[in-house]
């Protein structure tokens, strides 16, 4: 069994393909691929469509509103909000995407959520489809990749290694996120790879 995260997906079509981000659940739903392939979203909890956004008293009414897909053949919807990130497009935006009938999307819970061994809502997808795995009862994990974390991970013996020369603001609280996975799942074996697969 396979869980793949966010452009995987251009490449290779995983049984699981994982999403944290809205910006890239948008993408993903707007390409089609959730109706054709088994996906798994962060805290997904989309509103039916017989409820239109303009009904719900705590919409953001300062923020320009702009729609994604088509509300007559939708499902559901959600919305995600553009405050202050110039890759996300014009700030002060509310992005309202309209999910279509028979998506297939499975929720994974953070630990804010609710999901006792979850992840943190801001933690990376890579940790997601981690917990996804987990979750669903995989014993040993074969991780290749996951943004620039390196190292050997395993039931007796940690060692990140060293973070490679792009850094991110976030990777120390990235490292605390895959560990506290490992801590909550301690009989698990997981073999770490780069993303050529050695």
């Amino acid at each position: 069994m396979t869980y793949g995260c966010n452009t995987l997906r251009h490449t290779f079509s995983p049984d699981f393909l994982v999403a944290s981000d809205p910006w890239q659940q948008q993408q993903i739903i707007e390409e089609g691929y959730t109706l054709k392939y088994n996906c798994i979203f962060k805290d997904w909890e989309p509103v039916p469509s017989g409820i239109h956004w303009s009904e719900l008293s705590m919409w953001p009414s300062t923020y320009n509103t702009v729609t994604h897909g088509s509300e007559k053949s939708s499902e559901s919807w959600f919305m995600w909000a553009n405050e202050s990130d110039d890759r996300l497009g014009e700030h002060m935006t509310a992005h309202v995407v309209y999910v279509p009938k028979g998506s297939r999307i499975e929720n994974i819970r953070s630990h804010e959520t609710g999901a006792v061994k979850g992840v943190r809502s801001q933690g990376p997808t890579g940790a997601f489809a981690m917990q996804a795995a987990l979750e669903k009862g995989h014993k040993h994990l074969i991780v290749i990749g996951f943004d620039a974390l390196t190292g050997e991970l395993g039931s007796s013996s940690r060692q990140w290694g060293k973070i490679d020369e792009i850094g991110h603001d976030f990777m120390e609280e990235w490292e605390r996120d895959y560990d506290s996975l490992l801590s909550f799942w301690p009989e698990i074996t997981l073999e770490w790879r780069n993303g050529n697969g050695a």
